[in-house]
């Protein structure tokens, strides 16, 4: 397994991150348990400011929520001056109470309510990126009403295709989001905020989709975008100030993947829009970038348990784990790869081919299809890597499984921020009455 982060194999042979031993911690919180690696997440963020930073535009570095949230990281982002992308009144709540800048806030959401309209407004929330025009009615509305005006983002559909999973893919003609920059009216629609009284279009945002290795499709987007930006000008007379153009940044998994070198994608994309900015004296001001697994996705790890081994009629072998689908459901939906290691054995030879299954009542609920490890033991304890986007924040209570704690760690300390569900958590919300 690649070593990622802070992670390290001790004097003893075992794995280490943030200088704690694995097995320590899986005694001690037990397990499944979701470990974050706090120094990896800041060397990221470092590096984000770093590689997309100009002297000709403000930039900003806006962290994708859904790729992992809890109070423990929105504060950490909060530290580290980025924003943040929410989707809901639920992440809207959260930021409030631990009093997140909200004018560092981006609402996102192809299907956003009422109510969430209203609370973004109320709170302050800096941008309202609006993904139709269905959408852009009801925050007039809400703005006409309570005497509000939104600063709005209107989300474009580039056409940019990419090679990742068809559920990862945000821009081809028939995605559900956004709106095709190719449709007639587009400029029509836009032409007509520029007198409205109720939001005040400050750019653009698009979003290519998640996982993307190719460096070409990210460039390409910047042109297009770009290209967008001088007709909307030169059809309309508006002079558009901020252009958002997403995230969707891979990261390494397993050795399928060839995630992009950020260290030069980054200042790429940078001086791409420079270039075009001053090529076409374009009167952009700020270029933003919206990255979440790339920031934590490497940080985090899951530690499991061998509860069971099993070689069936066949001959396939399994180590049965007392997690799965109902922590890590991205296998199964996207069939997504990943590396593991027996913590106390890095250095024993890998002998045994085998797969690692999850416990949930799925003949899909497999976390590793085909891995070889060492010979292991009921009790053993496997460490997942790259698990600290998209699982936790997609973690359930399938089969009636409580979702797991959350351990961060750097420099030899150990903080839990997210407890262990216990059994009352599970139905709490359950009413329990009677059949009619």
């Amino acid at each position: 397994m690649q070593l990622r982060g802070t992670m390290r194999e001790d004097s003893n042979g075992a794995l280490s991150i943030g200088q704690i031993n694995t097995q320590a911690l899986a005694k001690k919180y037990g397990t499944p348990l979701y470990i974050i690696d706090q120094g990896c997440i800041e060397s990221n963020i470092s590096n984000f400011k770093s590689w997309f930073s100009s002297d000709l535009v403000e930039t900003e570095i806006v962290y994708a929520s859904k790729a992992f949230i809890n109070g423990y990281i929105c504060r950490l982002v909060a530290e580290n001056g980025l924003g943040i992308d929410v989707i809901s009144a639920g992440d809207m709540d959260l930021l409030k109470k631990i009093q997140f800048p909200m004018s560092r806030v981006y609402l996102h959401g192809n299907a956003k309510s009422k109510q969430e309209i209203k609370m973004a407004l109320a709170l302050g929330v800096g941008r309202i990126v609006v993904d139709n025009y269905d959408e852009l009615q009801r925050i007039r509305e809400i703005c006409a009403e309570y005497s509000y005006r939104a600063n709005i983002l209107l989300r474009v559909n580039p056409g940019v295709e990419t090679h990742t999973h068809k559920y990862l893919r945000t821009a081809l003609d028939s995605s559900k989001f956004g709106i095709s920059l190719y449709q007639n009216d587009v400029l029509s629609k836009i032409k007509q905020l520029s007198s409205d009284p109720y939001v005040r279009l400050m750019g653009l945002h698009c979003h290519i989709g998640s996982q993307i290795n190719e460096e070409a499709a990210f460039i390409r987007t910047v042109e297009i975008m770009l290209n967008f930006c001088a007709e909307i000008s030169a059809q309309t007379g508006i002079g558009l100030t901020e252009l958002n153009f997403g995230g969707g940044f891979a990261i390494y998994y397993a050795k399928r993947d060839t995630p992009p070198q950020l260290s030069s994608l980054l200042p790429a994309i940078v001086r791409k829009a420079e270039e075009q900015i001053v090529k076409r004296n374009l009167s952009l001001k700020k270029i933003v970038i919206e990255p979440g697994r790339a920031i934590v996705g490497e940080a985090g790890t899951t530690l499991y348990k061998i509860e069971a081994h099993k070689t069936t009629y066949s001959g396939r072998k399994y180590l049965m784990v007392d997690g799965g689908m109902a922590d890590n459901p991205r296998p199964a939906l996207y069939n997504a790869q990943y590396e593991a290691v027996v913590v106390d054995k890095l250095s024993v030879d890998k002998t045994e081919r085998v797969a690692v299954a999850g416990k949930c009542c799925e003949s899909g609920d497999i976390l590793i299809e085909d891995i070889m490890l060492p010979p292991t033991e009921n009790g053993d304890i496997i460490a997942i890597a790259a698990t600290g986007a998209y699982n936790y924040a997609m973690s359930s209570n399938y089969n009636g499984l409580p979702r797991p704690a959350v351990v961060a760690v750097k420099n030899g300390q150990e903080q839990l921020v997210t407890k262990r569900q216990e059994l009352q958590d599970i139905h709490s919300c359950d009413v329990a009455t009677d059949p009619l």
